[in-house]
């Protein structure tokens, strides 16, 4: 009898738009710790991105590599805090939520050449993407998902200019 219960369930997450999210964290932010050391009074920088990948063969794993390619720079930037990443499961929708001790710190990120390299693909491999960040004070770190998403639909920038 177990059978027809496993299909059901993986008919129901494959029909439903249910997304997968990974904790918030990174080298200045621990699962169930927060903020590591001493917060800062300056507000803190947080990114936000939403992509929609073509339905197109090999375009998941070739935005997977490239995300494992984001994830190991931006941990060498000083100045990042930490990260969550947020997927459609089994669909083609992603989003990424980043924090940033300043501006200085996001932008060196930007510039590394795996986020370059990103950019640069992002048109063969995407059909929406979508960038916005904003100023959080330490209390409110990490955002939520539900904010962080709101902003995109509100505040995002087109990578397509629509």
């Amino acid at each position: 009898m177990k059978a027809p219960v496993v299909v059901v369930v993986a008919a129901l997450l494959a029909s439903s738009a249910c997304e997968i999210a990974q904790p918030f964290e990174g080298p200045k932010f621990g699962i169930g710790e927060g903020l590591l050391g001493d917060p800062q009074d300056a507000p803190y920088i947080v990114a936000a991105t939403f992509i929609e990948l073509k339905d197109e063969p090999g375009v998941g794993e070739r935005f997977d590599r490239q995300v494992d390619l984001i994830v190991a720079a931006q941990d060498e930037v000083p100045g990042f805090v930490g990260r969550s990443l947020r997927k459609e499961f089994g669909g083609r929708k992603a989003w990424t939520m980043s924090a940033y001790e300043n501006e200085e710190a996001m932008i060196e990120f930007v510039g590394t050449d795996a986020h370059l390299d990103a950019i640069d693909i992002a048109q063969e491999l995407a059909s929406d993407a979508r960038v916005t960040h904003w100023e959080v004070d330490a209390k409110d770190l990490p955002p939520s998902w539900e904010e962080a998403k709101a902003r995109l639909d509100t505040d995002g920038l087109s990578l397509y200019g629509n």
